[in-house]
């Protein structure tokens, strides 16, 4: 785990999944934070989750996927980075917003698996890669209203001091 820039993961992850949006009619815009974004974590495992977020906001929008990067303060003040992949397709179910990040499960009785694939482990790799960085995953969806799916990815943001302060105990030991 080490400082990483925020931004720049965003960045590179669109770049990347650019070509697969395009091929599907959809077009991909980025809100990327004003200033930078710095978090302890690790680039692959920040980059895979993303990675996996735009692959399934490609699989099912319609027309759109927004990623956006902000800084907020969560619920105890702690000032953390949120990063928000969002596409404009039908939505989730509760209940398959309720299973998601569990091994193996995806809908497969559904129209939408049948057309789109996949194996029930993304999400879930997902999960577990944002808990090995003290980050947190979550999911917002609804099917009835077609408001599409959020995929948003909250970590918390390290300052220059506690950087340094964790570099010098690590000197000290």
């Amino acid at each position: 785990i080490q400082r990483v820039e925020v931004n720049d993961i965003v960045q590179h992850c669109v770049e990347l999944a650019e070509s697969v949006m395009a091929a599907r009619s959809v077009r991909v815009s980025v809100e990327p934070c004003e200033e930078p974004c710095h978090v302890l974590g690790s680039t692959p495992a920040i980059g895979g989750i993303l990675a996996h977020a735009l692959s399934n906001a490609a699989k099912f929008a319609a027309r759109h996927v927004r990623v956006s990067v902000q800084r907020e303060a969560d619920s105890s003040g702690r000032l953390c980075v949120r990063v928000s992949v969002r596409d404009d397709g039908p939505g989730m179910s509760r209940e398959a917003v309720d299973t998601a990040f569990e091994l193996f499960t995806c809908n497969k009785a559904s129209s939408t698996h049948r057309r789109q694939g996949g194996s029930g482990l993304g999400l879930a790799e997902s999960k577990l890669l944002a808990d090995a960085i003290g980050a947190e995953l979550t999911i917002r969806s609804s099917e009835e209203d077609g408001s599409g799916t959020v995929v948003a990815l909250t970590i918390p943001e390290v300052s220059e001091f506690a950087i340094r302060g964790k570099e010098m105990l690590m000197d000290d030991e």
